[in-house]
């Protein structure tokens, strides 16, 4: 994961007064970071003074070493110069477990199921798929009643490619997808999502989608809102029109949206133009 950091210097020429830390951007842990820093000028072109520093606390990543200073007691020939040094840990305890989840599914590391589709056997466990959707648990819990009529825990899944599954799959046990499915499968991923209830993962594809929105795109999207109940994606569509209101009116998609779905079409047209 990416980490960048922001050396900040908030000043009140009113009091001559000025607030300095230092605040950090990514690698998330509940804003509570172990970052080793020290924040410093330079003086007379050798002497270093310390303005702030790290200790051995955790501190709130967004206002490390927050610090009020007189700044002019740091000036040098009329200038403050601020300097910052950083060291931080890595390790990511999200990321170790997002890890540690992907390498149980890849490895097939004790699994006690399948999701059959086609020819390919993807193997993976009961519990991850009851946990995260419905439709899965019932069938599950049906397929335990009758365990002892049953060789294996096989379900079979016929409507997708396996790259989809395999999509859906990584998303149950790491919290997300692949870009590269996500630029390949997006759609079907959303269907597979509706299909088994898996709500967070529909959400994922529809803002992913909501950024891809075009003009060439707003019938396709428009079937895909109104047969799957994509609120987030018709709230993209929405913004999309208010932002392009002239191109979208007057383009040939639009002219069939309100062809097949004159009342939605006339209702998302509405709340674009009402919207602040």
């Amino acid at each position: 994961m990416d980490v960048t950091f922001e050396l900040c210097l908030k000043l009140c020429y009113a009091s001559s007064t000025a607030y300095v830390y230092l605040r950090q951007f990514g690698a998330l842990n509940n804003n509570k970071v172990n970052t080793r820093y020290k924040i410093y000028v330079v003086k007379y072109g050798k002497q270093e003074v310390i303005i702030s520093r790290s200790s051995t606390l955790l501190e709130n990543q967004e206002r490390m070493g927050y610090k009020e200073i007189q700044y002019y007691q740091y000036m040098y020939h009329g200038k403050l110069e601020l300097r910052c040094e950083v060291q931080f840990d890595r390790y990511n305890d999200f990321t170790a477990f997002k890890e540690s989840m992907e390498k149980m599914v890849n490895l097939e590391m004790f699994t006690d199921c399948c999701l059959k589709v086609g020819e390919h056997s993807l193997k993976c466990h009961r519990s991850i798929l009851a946990k995260s959707s419905e439709v899965f648990f019932e069938t599950l819990d049906q397929m335990d009643k009758n365990k002892a009529e049953l060789e294996t825990f096989e379900i079979p899944i016929v409507e997708f490619d396996v790259q989809v599954v395999q999509g859906m799959l990584q998303f149950l046990y790491t919290g997300s997808v692949k870009p590269a499915y996500m630029e390949s499968h997006v759609e079907n991923i959303l269907l597979i999502a509706h299909k088994y209830k898996i709500t967070n993962l529909k959400y994922e594809c529809e803002v992913y989608m909501s950024n891809l929105i075009e003009n060439s795109k707003l019938l396709n999207y428009c079937n895909i809102v109104n047969l799957y109940e994509a609120t987030t994606l018709e709230k993209g569509i929405v913004l999309f029109i208010q932002l392009n209101k002239e191109s979208v009116v007057n383009s040939q998609e639009w002219r069939q949206i309100k062809l097949k779905r004159c009342a939605w079409a006339n209702n998302i047209l509405e709340r674009a133009l009402i919207a602040k």
